[in-house]
């Protein structure tokens, strides 16, 4: 089985851990945008087609990166053809899967991976009804959703969106593969290497931080 996977942070570590998990089951084809000045030359071991480089924070300069990279579709949709599945990781490469399935992958099944519910989707105004009809229209075309919440389908996907296609769960943990094999073999090794219990605690948070709400509850969290 092919898989093609269009990813919008080739850098992002959660990218590697999902090529981790579909290591083994299926030929992957990894295609994405890049937020450092440079791609990086291999992903989980995979050399990527880099469709362009977007921001963090910078949606409009997103768009148009996306509306780049549709134009510049021949050049990279080869890597496409022949898949059996196409998965886009986050809303900007839905919209490039979907393109590159009716040109080169006709019989390939449609997955949306949703991860993060961006601001701008739960504005009422015209810029977030806009963005809500997208998506609306390219979840028509899907064949499966993942997210990474229950949340995600009961508090957004099922208000949103009531008719969005089958949904599977698929939690950010460290799964088993991921564990040193001497831990994996023995479970008693990691229990009896980890630090006793007790203070001082030391929780780290890692990504783009812009709730504040969520930092507060974390620092509540601490403080308690």
């Amino acid at each position: 089985m092919k898989l093609a996977y269009l990813v919008h942070d080739l850098a992002d570590p959660a990218v590697q851990r999902r090529l981790r998990m579909l290591a083994g089951s299926a030929e992957i084809a990894l295609l994405g945008f890049h937020r450092g000045a440079d791609p990086p030359d291999r992903v989980g071991g995979l050399a990527p087609v880099v469709l362009g480089r977007t921001g963090d924070g910078r949606f409009l300069q997103r768009i148009a990166a996306v509306a780049r990279a549709a134009l510049a579709a021949p050049g990279w949709q080869q890597a496409v053809a022949g898949a059996d599945v196409i998965m886009a990781r986050q809303l900007e490469t839905l919209a490039l899967a979907a393109l590159a399935r009716r040109r080169v992958a006709p019989a390939a099944r449609l997955v949306f991976e949703c991860l993060d519910i961006h601001r701008l989707m739960l504005r009422p105004g015209p810029a977030g009804g806009a963005l809500r009809a997208l998506e609306g229209r390219l979840l028509r075309r899907c064949d499966r959703l993942v997210v990474s919440s229950p949340a995600f389908l009961s508090r957004y996907f099922d208000r949103v969106h009531p008719a969005h296609p089958p949904a599977l769960l698929g939690e950010n943990r460290v799964r088993a593969a991921e564990l040193d094999p001497a831990d994996r073999a023995d479970p008693d090794r990691l229990r009896a290497t980890a630090p006793p219990p007790g203070p001082p605690w030391r929780i780290g948070w890692f990504g783009v931080i812009r709730c504040r709400r969520s930092l507060d509850l974390l620092a509540g969290l601490v403080r308690a």
